[in-house]
């Protein structure tokens, strides 16, 4: 019931007929994309991203941590926490949500990201062995990614 009073909430304004019509859109494509979430978890997956959107990363992580208690393979609440740990200079926080995104998702998009970002937090970490793994992993996803390339010959160089 919160959910959906909530999510009305979004909607004032528009005609009664639109609102429906937006309100089952939007339900109907939170299935699609978290469709093992109640809806009740689905509206608090979507505070969590418009927290983190909006740099509120302290809202944004006690949300998604308290999402993953109950969903801790959903790949999209891992980097997004990833995302704040990395913000918030908690490398090894960062290095285990991204490496449960790697192990969990299909998403090839999401695995490349997971994986650069897994980089950059084993950099932060002083752990650069790691980093070119990640990086080198990032790459055989996408050859095309210049900015990886280039972390990658920066780190061959560093490790020489």
């Amino acid at each position: 019931m919160v959910c959906w009073c909530e999510l009305y909430m979004f909607f004032i304004g528009m005609d009664i007929m639109k609102n429906i019509k937006v309100m089952l859109v939007c339900l109907l494509i939170a299935n699609t994309c978290l469709g093992d979430l109640s809806f009740y978890e689905q509206y608090q997956d979507y505070k969590a991203r418009e927290a983190l959107n909006g740099n509120q990363y302290d809202q944004a992580a006690s949300r998604l941590e308290e999402l993953l208690v109950e969903h801790p393979d959903h790949a999209l609440m891992n980097f997004n926490t990833g995302v704040i740990a990395l913000d918030k200079g908690n490398w090894q926080r960062a290095i285990d949500s991204f490496s449960r995104v790697i192990q969990v998702s299909k998403d090839k998009s999401l695995l490349e990201k997971a994986y650069i970002n897994l980089g950059n937090a084993h950099v932060k970490n002083k752990q650069a062995k790691e980093a070119l793994s990640a990086y080198k992993d990032a790459v055989k996803i996408n050859p095309d990614n210049e900015h990886v390339q280039h972390n990658i010959e920066k780190l061959e160089e560093y490790l020489k």
